[in-house]
C-alpha cells in the first residue's frame, strides 16, 4: 500500500504539477494568460486523467516496478489514449501545439458547421472537447476555411 501511495505521489506531480507550474508560467508572462475557461476545461482534463492513471498504477502493482516507473508508465498511457479519444483529443494534442507553434495556438471548431477560431489574445480562448483543430497563425485559419470568431 505504501508503495502504491508513492506512485501516486509521483502520479500528483506528473498530472498536476508539471502542467500547473507551465501554467503559472504563461500567465506570468507579458502577453495576455489564460482564461478562466481555459482552465477550467484543463482542469477537468487533468482530473479525468488522474483517476484513469491511479487504476494504471495499481494494475502495474504485479510487476513490482518502482513507483516513479509505475507513475511515469501510467501517466504516458492514459496521454496516449487521450490523444486518440474524440472528446479529449483537443485537450491532449493542445500542449503539443503550443511546442510546434513557440506559444498559444490559434483554436478552431467545425462544431455545429461553425467553422471558426479563437486567438489566444481573445477574451473566449479556451480548448473545449469540441474544438477540432489548431493552427499557429490566424492567417492559416483563415487560408483553411475558417472564420474568426465574434466572442
Amino acid at each position: 500500500m505504501r508503495d502504491y501511495l508513492k506512485a501516486v505521489g509521483w502520479l500528483m506531480v506528473l498530472i498536476f504539477v508539471v502542467p500547473g507550474l507551465l501554467l503559472l508560467l504563461w500567465a506570468a508572462l507579458p502577453a495576455r494568460g489564460p482564461t478562466y475557461d481555459f482552465v477550467l476545461w484543463y482542469g477537468g482534463f487533468l482530473l479525468v486523467e488522474f483517476v484513469a492513471a491511479t487504476l494504471i498504477v495499481a494494475v502495474l502493482a504485479v510487476w513490482r516496478l518502482p513507483s516513479l516507473a509505475r507513475a511515469l508508465i501510467a501517466a504516458l498511457v492514459v496521454y496516449a489514449v487521450s490523444l486518440v479519444m474524440p472528446i479529449a483529443s483537443p485537450l491532449a494534442r493542445y500542449p503539443l501545439h503550443v511546442v510546434r507553434c513557440g506559444g498559444a495556438p490559434v483554436v478552431a471548431t467545425d462544431f455545429a458547421s461553425a467553422r471558426s477560431y479563437r486567438t489566444p489574445d481573445s477574451s473566449a480562448y479556451a480548448v473545449t472537447p469540441l474544438d477540432s483543430t489548431f493552427f499557429c497563425t490566424p492567417e492559416a485559419a483563415d487560408h483553411a476555411g475558417y472564420r474568426r470568431s465574434n466572442l
